[in-house]
């Protein structure tokens, strides 16, 4: 089992409200996990955070399966999509 993704302390905060407060966790390439919660309890802005949509104090790493550190390689469709009527799909 390797940590393919690292979060250490993830802070967010939205003016005065805390969004995710030090948040931190390991996730291996063998493993599957949720988010759950009631709306406003910080999962969207924890996800967007991951991939980069969202500026944050902490750290986040990803891992290939060989243990070296890489770039992230996520495929992500939000809930509702935001497509241009007009853009061929």
């Amino acid at each position: 089992m390797a940590d393919v993704m690292t979060i250490q302390g993830l802070t967010k905060n939205f003016g005065g409200l805390c969004a995710v407060d030090h948040f931190s966790m390991s996730i291996t390439d063998d493993s599957i996990h949720a988010l759950i919660g009631p709306n406003g309890a910080g999962k969207s802005t924890l996800i967007r955070s991951i991939l980069g949509q969202r500026t944050y104090e902490g750290k986040i790493t990803f891992h290939s399966a060989d243990g070296k550190q890489t770039k992230l390689r996520i495929g992500y469709v939000p809930q509702s999509p935001a497509f241009d009527p007009a853009d061929p799909i």
